[in-house]
């Protein structure tokens, strides 16, 4: 007798590696948050609590999100564009991905010591640097509007901003999303004698 696997373990595994945690440790913590409100409390950027030893705490808001369709889409641009990532742009390279990770989870900590947290809009980061890996082909969003991948992030912030969110800290992710690409890909083509920062 053969031993057949589950379609969702089938599922599980299909997923890159890093995306899998990133899509299943948020997953999670959001779900627990639910039940545990006092999870969200010991997952919150806080400067004081970090600087009296919560190291935690400068990487767990990245996991914590509210529950409601704003949960589902964020969801599902985190595996979509996550797989899409770490299977195409960093072609499978576990450490490659996982550097980029903490290098712009490390400047979004350092931007919100200065204009609060900026963990709840960590998905831009996807969405801008898979819109540079693959600019110019087409999305489609909601009520039918088309339109070229490059313009993907900048679509979603005035979208975020008709619902009522801030534009501010998506903007600054974008920036620091962009400053990677720079230091990834601009740098070593125009300044190939310097040496490659990432």
């Amino acid at each position: 007798m053969q031993y057949q696997e589950s379609p969702f373990s089938q599922f599980f595994y299909s997923i890159p590696i890093v995306t899998r945690v990133l899509f299943f440790t948020t997953l999670s913590f959001s779900i627990v948050g639910v039940f545990y409100p006092d999870l969200f409390y010991l997952c919150y950027f806080d400067r004081e609590q970090i600087a009296s030893g919560q190291v935690w705490r400068l990487f767990t808001p990245f996991f914590c999100q509210q529950l409601g369709f704003s949960f589902l889409i964020h969801m599902f641009m985190l595996y979509n564009f996550s797989k899409e990532l770490e299977e195409e742009y960093f072609n499978n390279d576990t450490t490659d991905y996982i550097f980029y990770l903490l290098f712009n989870c490390c400047l979004l900590n350092i931007l919100s010591v200065f204009v609060g947290p900026l963990h709840y809009y960590f998905i831009s980061l996807f969405v801008y640097t898979a819109s540079r890996a693959n600019p110019n082909s087409i999305v489609s969003l909601s009520f039918g509007i088309t339109l070229r991948r490059m313009y993907l992030p900048w679509a979603l912030v005035v979208l975020n901003f008709i619902l009522g969110a801030p534009i501010l800290p998506q903007i600054l992710i974008i920036l620091v999303a962009h400053f990677y690409y720079f230091l990834r890909h601009v740098i070593p083509v125009h300044y190939p004698t310097l040496p490659r920062l990432v």
